[in-house]
């Protein structure tokens, strides 16, 4: 996935990788990312391969990991972003707002424990009465979904 994400800065990003085989919920994940001039949003949503003309990190790995291919919107995400610290991690609290108006919940956790850090959180929305599970998909794929472009 190569995505525009746009807040106080605009940010590439590339980003490979999926669900790990034999380990619901747990993501190995290639993340290249960095600024671009806000300039570059509007022209890529017009003309996507312009992003091909940029030196940069993110469009550096695509080249490497696919060669120059054809790019093309394939949508938005609304992200709301809260984070959290909780027993030394950092918990990314994502309110993710779909193109028609659904919206999703997700926690996400940068660990080197994730096995430690899931029943812990588990426990906790337990105890809050919020039900919750592994996230088998990521926001890109939920995206494809709600579009119709995956079953």
């Amino acid at each position: 996935m190569l995505r525009l994400r746009q807040g106080e800065t605009v940010v590439l990003c590339f980003k490979k990788g999926g669900e790990r085989e034999g380990a619901p919920g747990f993501f190995d994940v290639i993340e290249v990312e960095g600024e671009v001039r806000k300039e570059l949003l509007e022209e890529a949503l017009s003309r996507p391969n312009v992003l091909f003309r940029e030196p940069h990190p993110a469009i550096r790995s695509v080249l490497k990991h696919y060669g120059k291919i054809d790019l093309a919107p394939i949508g938005h995400l609304d992200t709301l972003r809260r984070y959290r610290q909780h027993e030394g991690n950092l918990l990314e609290c994502d309110e993710v707002t779909y193109p028609d108006g659904s919206r999703a919940f997700e926690v996400e956790v940068e660990t080197t424990r994730p096995e430690n850090t899931r029943e812990a959180l588990l426990r906790i929305f337990d105890e809050l009465g919020v039900a919750a599970s592994p996230q088998r998909h990521s926001k890109l794929q939920g995206l494809l979904r709600k579009g119709g472009i995956l079953p």
